[in-house]
């Protein structure tokens, strides 16, 4: 009755009384603060809350408030009702013979005060009339609570004969949190505790069959008379509120299932959540995997469909490449489909985030790594330290400790740690970077090399410096453990120029694509680059940049990317740079490129933005943003190059280009600043610009561009 009496009353605020005869009908729609028209307003003993008149149809729209009961006939207007509280003048208000008492104050402007205790009935309606046709009216129902509310969830189950199935309580509004359980079954009266006919709710009456948690309910062994039964929480707080849940019990029948959603899964993944579609689901279902057949985390959806939460333990394993989903019902019966449908766990390349200690120093005899990162497994995931299987400890799938001993002192340097899964070819990576343990306070013996030394470039792999000597013509390779000349290189001219190296960079990343590490050194004398692999320490090939370099204008300084092994080529005193790929061949050139590195375009030019160097130009390159940071060598702007990417799988990848210059402020005095020097923090992404005819040093963000 108390369900159907509030769908009256929605239905009734609606309504409002039309003034006849053709004319133009008063409506007036109320609203309550915090709730919207129709809607059941809400408050505490000695609460208040405003109310709101809508009046539409005449010009008038003032109005008079009174406090109603429900009217028996639902769309009539309210007659037992307070005396009218409205505006002092201008206002027709009926007088009330016998006024309502108990429900509350309301004033002229529609502010209702709750009365000390809660009224008999506590639902009822605040109703504003029109002041100059009080039949037009509109209502807004209206609810006194003790301010204590009760909860049970779900609101509604459906569960197996014989099963037991706990129910949330919430109770918020007071410290008293005793209620009184019952359950009943249609029109029946409720049974403290329940009965074997319809159930059984915690705390049990003596004869309940276990003892279980509070708002258990157990369902008896046989589906109750009209399948379903009411479970009621009712607090002894004043009102007697109450929470309720409607349960359905049916005959236990053992589920299928036919189809899980994906079907795959990474193997050492953190979790997985798989959609399980079959029949005969209920809310105590519960999805067990194999081999191990454990229970994992289940979300009920509906009869035909749950979804699952396989935590990483379930997708780790030495030998599990499958994993058997099924349900299994509260009593132990288990999904019965032949076959049973598989999750299939594939190996992937394990994922590296950070290394913890990321250093030592060269007295430490071992070291335990700790790698945090993803998709490690155990007997799957191996790793190997400088190039030598290492021990691993397998923590969880995204923890595994790398044990490392040092035989002898190792030389100071950035060492590898590659982690491999078994079935992938890609390995990831991180490097431990060994420290010396003192530094020495005066210098060292000097490390003869050849004439002109003028550029150097690091291959922290090989631990292997590139010296460029300018005057010499050669570059020599120095072994930086032991300081010593490894050998010296004579740089071949093929335009008939001269000897005249100027720049070097280094590209020490052997991933697959490049198999050796390189060094390219510009020959400014004879517009060339030369191409040395530091493995077998030979030069492999010759790179003729005359068609690309202007008239009066030759190669000066280089910058690579290990990363994506792209390198660019500044040229002196001109507009255009070139753009070399170190892996891929490239068949579009006047002279087609079969063997890499190749040059693969041109930057610059007559396009914006304005490409232009002087000159004595640097470059320097940042790997993970793919630029390539290109300084004036004197007064300029500096410049940005993004040095592209090849095709893959699913673009087309993108071509080198200009993005953007930077000019640096003005020293003090108004002198211009002239740029040279470049340094990148590959961390931070900030640039070092040096200034030669000053004193001064310019730092930019390749993220924020502030300086």
């Amino acid at each position: 009755m108390r369900l159907w009496t509030l769908s009256a009353i929605v239905l009734l605020a609606a309504c409002v009384a039309g003034c006849g005869g053709g004319s133009t009908p008063v409506g007036i729609i109320v609203t309550s603060a915090g709730a919207g028209a129709g809607s059941t307003a809400t408050v505490n003993v000695n609460g208040t809350v405003q109310f709101f008149a809508t009046v539409s149809g005449t010009s008038t729209n003032t109005v008079f408030w009174q406090i109603c009961l429900i009217p028996t006939i639902p769309g009539t207007q309210p007659t037992s009702c307070t005396q009218g509280i409205g505006p002092a003048t201008g206002c027709a208000i009926p007088a009330v013979s016998k006024p309502l008492v108990g429900f509350g104050t309301i004033t002229a402007t529609g502010l209702y005060t709750a009365p000390n205790t809660i009224p008999s009935p506590s639902l009822f309606v605040v109703m504003a009339s029109s002041c100059i046709k009080p039949t037009a009216f509109g209502i807004e129902a209206t609810q006194v609570t003790g301010g204590v509310s009760v909860q049970l969830t779900p609101a509604s189950a459906t569960i197996e004969t014989g099963e037991k199935f706990l129910l949330t309580l919430a109770i918020t509004g007071t410290q008293d949190k005793s209620v009184t359980w019952t359950v009943t079954n249609g029109n029946n009266p409720p049974v403290v505790g329940g009965n074997s006919t319809i159930g059984f709710i915690c705390p049990p009456n003596p004869i309940a069959p276990q003892p279980c948690p509070d708002g258990t309910y157990i369902a008896p062994n046989a589906p109750p008379p009209g399948g379903s039964v009411q479970v009621k929480a009712t607090s002894s707080a004043n009102g007697s509120p109450f929470g309720q849940s409607t349960i359905t019990v049916v005959q236990a029948v053992s589920p299928t299932v036919t189809s899980i959603d994906p079907p795959t899964a990474v193997q050492g993944s953190a979790q997985q959540d798989v959609y399980v579609t079959g029949t005969n689901f209920f809310i105590t279902s519960t999805v067990v995997v194999g081999p191990s057949m454990d229970p994992v985390p289940t979300t009920f959806i509906n009869g035909n469909l749950l979804r699952a939460t396989i935590p990483a333990s379930e997708l780790t394993g030495n030998s599990v490449t499958s994993l058997a989903i099924l349900v299994r019902q509260q009593g132990g019966a288990l999904s019965s489909v032949n076959p049973t449908p598989q999750l299939i766990l594939s190996p992937t390349r394990p994922a590296v985030i950070s290394s913890i200690p990321n250093s030592i120093t060269q007295s430490a005899s071992s070291v335990s790594v700790a790698l945090i990162g993803g998709y490690f497994s155990p007997g799957t995931t191996t790793a190997a330290f400088n190039g030598q299987s290492a021990t691993t400890t397998f923590q969880d799938s995204r923890d595994l400790s790398v044990g490392i001993t040092f035989p002898t002192t190792p030389d100071p340097g950035l060492y590898p740690i590659v982690v491999h899964n078994a079935g992938v070819a890609a390995p990831s990576a991180v490097n431990l970077a060994v420290v010396p343990t003192t530094i020495a306070s005066s210098a060292g013996l000097p490390i003869g090399v050849g004439a002109g030394p003028t550029a150097v470039a690091i291959d922290s792999a090989l631990h292997l410096a590139a010296v460029v000597n300018q005057s010499g013509g050669t570059v020599s390779l120095i072994d930086l453990g032991t300081d010593t000349v490894v050998k010296t290189i004579p740089i071949a001219t093929i335009n008939g120029g001269t000897n005249t190296p100027t720049g070097v960079a280094v590209d020490d990343v052997a991933d697959g694509q490049l198999l050796h590490d390189l060094a390219l050194v510009v020959n400014n004398g004879d517009n060339s680059v030369a191409v040395i692999d530091l493995v077998t320490q030979t030069v492999l090939k010759t790179i003729d940049l005359t068609p690309f370099t202007p008239t009066g204008s030759a190669p000066f300084s280089i910058g690579v990317n290990p990363l994506s092994h792209r390198a660019f080529v500044a040229n002196q005193s001109t507009n255009l740079g070139t753009v070399l790929d170190l892996v891929t061949p490239n068949p579009n050139l006047v002279t087609p490129c079969a063997t890499p590195p190749c040059v693969l375009t041109t930057v610059g030019g007559s396009l914006p933005p304005n490409y232009s160097v002087g000159v004595n130009p640097a470059v320097a390159v940042d790997p993970r943003l793919n630029w390539a940071v290109i300084t004036p060598g004197g007064a300029g702007v500096v410049n940005f190059v993004d040095l592209g990417r090849n095709p893959g799988a699913s673009d087309g990848g993108r071509q080198p280009r200009m993005i953007g210059t930077f000019t640096p402020t003005n020293r003090l005095g108004g002198a211009a600043v002239t740029t040279q020097g470049v340094g990148v923090n590959t961390e931070t992404h900030q640039l070092l610009l040096t200034d030669p005819q000053g004193t001064i040093l310019t730092t930019f963000s390749l993220l924020d561009q502030s300086v």
